[in-house]
């Protein structure tokens, strides 16, 4: 019961609205589906980030390996080079 009277009470409030004006209920529309899409955007661009966080996290780990070994590299020669001397 309480049900059936809350869908009646919504269905004449939208009545009322709509009574007022179509242009009101297509703006609501309008800005329901605006907001749907800002929300599904929003969904998207944090999905995006957090990939190009992880990929550039990913990114910093090789570089940081590369100059780790050229490091150990250049030290190996150093060393090698000492000795010759």
């Amino acid at each position: 019961m309480y049900i059936l009277t809350a869908k009646h009470n919504r269905s004449s409030i939208v009545r009322r609205a709509c009574g007022g004006g179509w242009r009101v209920c297509i703006k609501a529309e309008i800005t329901k589906r605006r907001e749907a899409e800002i929300a599904k955007l929003e969904k998207e661009l944090d999905e995006t980030q957090a990939q190009n966080d992880t990929q550039l996290a990913a990114y910093r780990k090789k570089h940081q390996d590369s100059v780790n070994q050229f490091t150990e590299q250049i030290d190996k020669m150093h060393a090698v080079k000492q000795r010759s001397e």
